[in-house]
């Protein structure tokens, strides 16, 4: 399995970036990451920065390599040892990890904050998917844009999906808030999801600041004609273009990558 990516991370109409971005591509094995540090808060960029400062270290412990940085690619030499499932698991007690440090150095230090994270690991056709918070991680399949990512949000909440129509969620204060992210609670609840990769896949993650100004059928159209044809950095190319002329007035960032 081969596989190319690409990223940007831009601050839009905001005095400063709260988004981080990662990713490694190394011998068929892909770790692609997006947080979000919680806008109006003082950790917030310290938070998702932390994230991805610790996967990054994560990543570059599993294997013996030497790391070069072009641009926007991180080209890593060596080779990994480790399969999915132990990555995959590995993972999980990381972002656990993450969240404890992140909410005692807050705690400690008198801070309010926190981020979201979507991380997308890529190996031995398949995918490992794990979020906190409201970044969403979207596949292109068959000319198909599918969100495989559950946002962490008021109106995903059980007692609240199916007891609510639509209107009267949307009509609500609540509708869109965030119900947990990284390091602002000692206990987080890590959404997994794992599926078949097949080839052609192309793999999208962001922060909210893309897709709330960007329909979903925006977001095909951008991966189905760029991605697909043109290459990933026309794509982040163009979407980022297309976000601009959207009007975003948040920080705006996205991960894409595709098999080949």
């Amino acid at each position: 399995m081969r596989i190319i990516a690409g990223c940007f991370s831009e601050v839009g109409n905001r005095e400063s970036n709260q988004d981080s971005v990662y990713y490694s591509v190394k011998d068929g094995t892909g770790i692609f990451v997006v947080a979000d540090g919680m806008g109006g808060h003082d950790g917030g960029e310290i938070a998702s920065t932390m994230i991805i400062e610790e996967i990054e270290r994560w990543t570059m412990g599993k294997v013996s390599h030497e790391a070069v940085q072009s641009g926007n690619t991180l080209r890593l030499k060596g080779n990994s040892q480790k399969g999915i499932d132990e990555l995959s698991a590995e993972c999980r007690k990381l972002l656990i990890d993450i969240n404890e440090d992140i909410y005692g150095r807050f705690k400690k230090e008198g801070m309010i904050g926190g981020s979201t994270v979507a991380l997308l690991i890529l190996k031995d056709d398949r995918c490992c998917i794990y979020t906190v918070g409201d970044s969403r991680v979207y596949r292109l399949r068959d000319d198909n844009i599918k969100q495989l990512s559950v946002d962490d949000v008021w109106e995903n909440l059980p007692e609240i999906k199916d007891s609510m129509t639509e209107s009267e969620k949307k009509a609500d204060s609540r509708y869109g808030k965030l119900t947990q992210a990284v390091g602002s609670d000692n206990m987080v609840e890590i959404r997994h999801y794992e599926d078949n990769v097949q080839k052609n896949d192309v793999f999208m993650l962001c922060s909210d600041g893309v897709y709330k100004v960007c329909t979903e059928s925006e977001l095909e159209s951008i991966l189905k004609k760029k991605a697909f044809f043109g290459g990933i950095e026309k794509a982040l190319r163009n979407l980022k273009i297309t976000v601009l002329k959207k009007g975003s007035r948040d920080n705006f960032s996205a991960v894409m990558c595709k098999v080949i």
